[in-house]
């Protein structure tokens, strides 16, 4: 089947990924990606995977006349049998555009949870509460990466017979065990085999609270007689984020945190680390680092937030969020824990296959395809 997707934009983030990885997996249908902004992160790499691709050039957070047209134009022109729209401005505008364009078979995307009145933007709670009501008439589908989100968007008002889950889905050829790329990273990093390496991947935004895995960090200095060594990769979290260096400063961790930006290399990353961390505090649905670690083989300490909780089962370790005691509680458990070999083994072993039973990628792209033939039908 012919399917166009409408994204707010390609940047290097969760949704986006899933995005790429979901287009160049499925080789069963044909997929165009319109971007509303431009080309981001992820644009060029479409482009090498032979994946077509319509930039809109909309300014970030805006809609223009031009580029709605644009849009609508693109539709006509492709007729697809399927629109999937991702994420909240792509839903609302994408979706209506594509009805108005003759689409009938729309299904939305959706990648958030909490709409935390505190830490969310007003603007972002009332696109959600519109779209809650357009959930009525614009969608046939609405598909949802995690259970957490189902919960949250039905009590949002969002039509609950069209709400189903598909957990985001993980190239476990990509993302899997693998010693040359553990023992190579280390050592480009300079980390001893002695030395127990924590890490979280995540760019530098409120949502993750680096701030509360600082502090966890602080209070494990004096929680272990252990070595230890934490990196934070992701945009923006390098050595040029005055807030974090200050922090690090502040807390006397210069000799045991480093912050080393984006990394193109995500899988000998998650190889390198002993304990994959994440200390988010709100708005997660389905944290893709805490399956890309798992496929690795390495365990994850993780704040409950969205499905994190239920990503890792019984083989990581889920505090709540915002608690830098109980974070550093989970931390020094889970490096008390590889102390006993053979049972920090079966753990690893565990979570790859909990990864791989669970969160394949092939599972996902089949259950995309499902929803969208269903859309189809009831078209």
């Amino acid at each position: 089947m012919r399917v166009v997707h409408i994204i707010s934009g390609l940047r290097n983030g969760g949704a986006e990924a899933i995005l790429f990885r979901l287009v160049t997996n499925d080789p069963e249908n044909q997929h165009t990606v319109v971007s509303m902004m431009n080309e981001g992160y992820y644009g060029a790499r479409l482009r090498d995977c032979n994946v077509d691709l319509v930039t809109l050039q909309m300014p970030p957070g805006k809609l223009t006349a031009k580029g709605l047209f644009q849009l609508w134009r693109a539709l006509r022109r492709l007729r697809p049998q399927v629109v999937q729209t991702w994420m909240y401005h792509a839903d609302l505008a994408g979706g209506i555009v594509a009805r108005l364009a003759g689409n009938n078979a729309v299904v939305w995307g959706l990648h958030h949870t909490t709409l935390d009145v505190q830490r969310t933007p007003r603007a972002i709670r009332l696109l959600a509460r519109a779209c809650a009501f357009a959930s009525r008439f614009v969608p046939s589908r609405i598909i949802s990466c995690s259970d957490e989100g189902v919960v949250v968007h039905r009590r949002l008002g969002y039509s609950s017979e069209k709400l189903v889950t598909v957990n985001n889905g993980y190239d476990v050829n990509e993302f899997s065990p693998s010693l040359e790329a553990r023992e190579r990273t280390r050592s480009n990093l300079a980390v001893t085999k002695d030395t127990v390496l924590l890490g979280m991947v995540g760019r530098w935004h409120e949502q993750k609270d680096h701030e509360n895995l600082l502090l966890a960090l602080q209070l494990l200095k004096t929680a272990t007689d252990k070595s230890w060594h934490c990196i934070m990769v992701g945009p923006g979290v390098d050595e040029k984020n005055d807030v974090l260096l200050s922090s690090r400063k502040n807390k006397y961790l210069t000799d045991h945190v480093r912050f080393l930006g984006p990394t193109d290399d995500v899988p000998a990353l998650m190889n390198a680390l002993d304990i994959h961390v994440l200390s988010s505090a709100f708005g997660e649905a389905f944290p893709n680092v805490i399956a890309e670690a798992m496929a690795c083989g390495t365990p994850c300490v993780t704040t409950d937030v969205g499905d994190a909780a239920l990503m890792v089962g019984t083989m990581g370790w889920s505090v709540p969020p915002s608690d830098p005691d109980a974070l550093q509680a989970a931390l020094t458990t889970a490096i008390d824990a590889m102390t006993d070999t053979t049972s920090w083994n079966s753990l690893q072993v565990e979570a790859v296959a909990r990864v791989t039973s669970h969160f394949a990628l092939p599972g996902m792209v089949a259950a995309y395809s499902r929803v969208w033939n269903e859309a189809i039908r009831q078209a």
